[in-house]
């Protein structure tokens, strides 16, 4: 199960990092009241956190199911299609972050439906952020990159099935984020009595899908 956790771990500390460069470049305009506020709203961001990565752990799932026909693989070439899976799934990480700081910059708010991605285009505009946010999410995709292709993931060996039943649980479990009787969903990041601070504990990709479903 190495594989599973490495990734899980390498997700989340990627998510971590750009919540905290979120965090800290609007640090001005959140307001905070107290330290109890921030950590309320960091806490319910890792649990959102986690649900975005439970996504990106279904693809490598997938690929681990049991019996599943990959005896016309070699070893290099699995290595190879399992890294390219985890890097392009930072990239898209790292691409949605970058779209929604500047999002946030020129609205106030996260990925929305309200405002359209035409009126961003006219709006966006070559500043200090945007400058800022590009360098950071490069060297942000170079570490990744580094640590991908370097790191060695033991991605071959086969799982029993209740091993992978045992993963598949817990997967379900980080995206239902919750153990009540609702999923995790926008109602969960209302942890403060400022509807703007609450914004940034949501996570970019979460904020990109309600957007797109209309929801926020």
């Amino acid at each position: 199960m190495k594989f599973y956790f490495r990734s899980l771990s390498f997700f989340m500390l990627l998510l971590t990092i750009q919540r905290i460069f979120f965090v800290i470049i609007f640090f001005n305009e959140w307001k905070v009241n107290s330290f109890s506020e921030l950590a309320r709203v960091l806490i319910t961001g890792v649990r959102f956190d986690f649900m975005t990565v439970g996504y990106c752990l279904i693809p490598i799932l997938v690929f681990f199911i049991p019996f599943f026909p990959r005896f016309f693989l070699n070893k290099i070439f699995s290595v190879l299609i399992f890294k390219s899976t985890i890097f392009l799934l930072a990239v898209l990480l790292c691409i949605i972050g970058f779209f929604d700081i500047e999002w946030f910059h020129v609205f106030g708010d996260r990925f929305n439906s309200v405002n359209s991605w035409e009126l961003f285009t006219q709006k966006l505009s070559i500043d200090g952020i945007l400058f800022v946010s590009l360098l950071f999410f490069s060297l942000l995709l170079l570490t990744s990159a580094i640590f991908i292709w370097r790191r060695s993931f033991p991605m071959v060996q086969a799982l029993s099935i209740w091993s992978w039943l045992l993963l598949v649980f817990f997967t379900a479990v980080m995206i239902r984020g919750s153990f009540d009787e609702h999923h995790l969903d926008l109602r969960h990041s209302h942890v403060t009595s400022s509807s703007f601070l609450n914004k940034a504990s949501l996570s970019s990709a979460y904020a990109l899908d309600q957007a797109l479903r209309h929801r926020r």
